[in-house]
């Protein structure tokens, strides 16, 4: 043998990094540590079901609402019909007259139909309600207080503007609140109240024109 010394041979680094590695052990959970607690966890169901429930509820209120609204802007669209008798009278006018005030009506609300729909994603439906409400209030004084067929027909067209813009508030409304489920039945008790507002409308109006 030879007086060099034996060396033994080195292992490749890709032999190295292929030995499995023990990874060392984490801190053992405490006894004192925090749990989960059973009854927080159905503490938290139940409230996750009262508030479910509490919006299902609301959501029925909102659509007496929206109802409530739809039915008093018809009483106001369609309260010429009941009323024609007395504007008549009143402005001495001819039944294609009169006609021509229940036109100047919807041309109002033809003209805001789209633009509420627009202004409606823009504040809101609770704020579009009460805008309406108000345009429509508004443009019945004005007309109250006419003294002529030209001023009423001029004014009556801002009563249709106000009109015009329950029915794109109602149908937004009515969608936020009853998405899929139950919305055709939601639309159709929300379009109850056209036909409610136009025979409220003839069974009181021409009694208060008389009293």
């Amino acid at each position: 043998m030879s007086g060099k010394s034996y060396r033994p041979p080195q292992m490749s680094k890709g032999v190295e990094d292929s030995k499995p590695r023990r990874s060392k052990p984490g801190p053992r959970p405490s006894a004192l540590s925090p749990q989960p607690s059973p009854l927080s966890t159905q503490d938290s169901g139940l409230s996750t079901q009262h508030s479910a429930l509490s919006t299902q509820r609301y959501r029925w209120t909102i659509l007496a609402l929206v109802t409530e609204g739809q039915s008093l802007a018809a009483l106001v669209g369609l309260c010429l019909m009941p009323l024609a008798p007395f504007f008549q009278a009143e402005f001495d006018l001819s039944r294609a007259q009169v006609g021509l005030l229940i036109s100047a009506l919807y041309v109002g609300a033809v003209l805001s139909s789209m633009p509420s729909g627009w202004l409606t994603d823009a504040i809101g439906s609770r704020a579009m309600l009460a805008l309406s409400q108000v345009v429509i209030g508004a443009g019945i004084l004005l007309v109250s207080r006419a003294g002529s067929f030209l001023q009423a027909a001029a004014v009556m067209p801002l009563v249709g503007l106000g009109y015009g813009g329950i029915n794109p508030m109602s149908s937004k409304a009515v969608m936020l609140w009853f998405p899929g489920r139950n919305l055709g039945t939601a639309m159709s008790i929300k379009q109850t109240g056209f036909p409610v507002g136009g025979a409220l409308g003839a069974a009181i109006l021409p009694g208060l024109a008389l009293a």
